[in-house]
């Protein structure tokens, strides 16, 4: 049967089993490749650790497609950077942190998606049991969880948002947190937003401009100095896995992200 998720799109009820077999069988170590490349949760196409040209050498010793955009962009004239080599430096530091950002805030969606899915069909690391079972059970025998329970338990709540207090209701506060949760399918990605949101704060804290959301066709025609759409373009090439991107899905990443963190009124500019 088919269903619409919470983004409008229709989405299998065997794709949420699918996953889970992949997820169990990676746990036990008989298919730790199982993912394919374009699977919802195979999305790590941020990835430092070739050169530009797609070598093998030390990428910090290769060419980055930001040492063009550094010695072009519009540095504010009290800043640090005086030579050439620093402005380098300080614009592969921050793409370097952009990138772990969005490693991170990737991490944390998946972690989120994952613990959704052992509570309800049950852990891998615990013989395929559900832990709300297994914490009711303890907590009705007259006995606290064990220590390595009460952990995994605690993992999984920090994972969700969910406030535990060692007590017997825990078991009951997982379930709720996961009831009536629908499987995504294939959710947005995070990992671009919290890359372009990393670039775009450092930009204007070096540069004193608000970050522009799309270059001006006028402008463009003319020689000018590097914007921050031309900065994200070419960090997120220095940072894809292929090195390549998809200069559509940056540009109108950069116009969602800008425009959502002007309108949260939290932006320095």
């Amino acid at each position: 049967m088919t269903k619409k998720n919470s983004v409008g799109s229709a989405t299998d009820d065997t794709e949420e089993e699918a996953h889970w077999l992949i997820l169990r069988t990676a746990f036990e170590g008989r298919n730790r490749l199982a993912l394919p490349p374009n699977h919802p949760d195979e999305r790590y196409r941020l990835h430092c650790g070739k050169a530009t040209d797609g070598s093998d050498g030390d990428p910090w010793d290769a060419p980055w497609r930001v040492d063009e955009v550094a010695l072009a962009m519009p540095w504010r004239p009290d800043g640090l950077p005086a030579s050439d080599t620093e402005k380098v430096t300080m614009v592969r530091l921050v793409v370097f942190r952009a990138f772990e950002a969005a490693r991170t805030a990737e991490g944390q969606r998946r972690g989120k998606r994952e613990a959704t899915l052992v509570l309800r069909k049950g852990d891998p690391l615990l013989g395929n049991e559900k832990l709300p079972d297994i914490l009711d059970r303890a907590w009705a025998a007259g006995e606290a969880p064990s220590a390595s329970i009460s952990t995994i338990a605690d993992v999984m709540a920090e994972r969700l948002g969910v406030v535990l207090n060692g007590g017997p209701e825990g078991g009951a506060r997982l379930r709720a947190a996961v009831a009536g949760k629908q499987y995504q399918g294939r959710e947005p990605s995070v990992e671009l937003p919290a890359f372009v949101r990393v670039l775009a704060l450092w930009w204007f804290e070096n540069t004193a401009r608000r970050p522009e959301r799309e270059i001006n066709p006028i402008r463009r025609s003319k020689k000018r100095v590097a914007t921050f759409v031309d900065f994200v373009l070419a960090a997120s090439v220095d940072v894809s896995r292929s090195g390549q991107a998809e200069p559509e899905g940056v540009r109108s990443a950069i116009r969602r992200e800008v425009e959502r963190m002007e309108r949260s009124g939290k932006v320095p500019w």
